[in-house]
């Protein structure tokens, strides 16, 4: 196995074009389930380079990247009032109402009960 430095990547046209596809695809599916192994099949990387090309591109790990989106998008859900919280969580990917709890409060330092209106 290559140990190839994070630092030392050189990224070619298509390499972003498909970094790019995989947070679009990010971005739309944060409701499913996502992870680095079912992202890499998806877009046919190996998950070593999918790990080390999207963190060199975009200075952060997928996994970080999904949980900050999660994050923002269940704070904007919350704010738009149309949900209730177990649905909030649903629909950003969350199976367990509590680990949503737990995620959110961990992330924003207050409970997401507090950001709905």
């Amino acid at each position: 196995m290559n140990n190839q430095s994070v630092d030392s990547i050189a990224l070619c046209r298509a390499d972003i074009e498909k970094l790019q596809e995989v947070k679009t695809y990010i971005d739309i599916n944060l409701h499913e389930v996502l992870t680095i192994s079912t992202l890499a099949s998806r877009f046919s990387l190996s998950e070593t380079t999918l790990r080390r090309h999207f963190i060199f591109y975009y200075r952060l790990p997928v996994y970080r990247y999904i949980f900050r989106c999660r994050m923002k998008k269940a704070k904007e859900l919350l704010a738009n009032g149309s949900l209730h919280l177990p649905e909030v969580a649903t629909a950003v990917g969350y199976k367990r109402y509590t680990s949503f709890l737990h995620a959110f409060t961990s992330y924003y330092g207050v409970a997401p009960s507090r950001y709905q209106y």
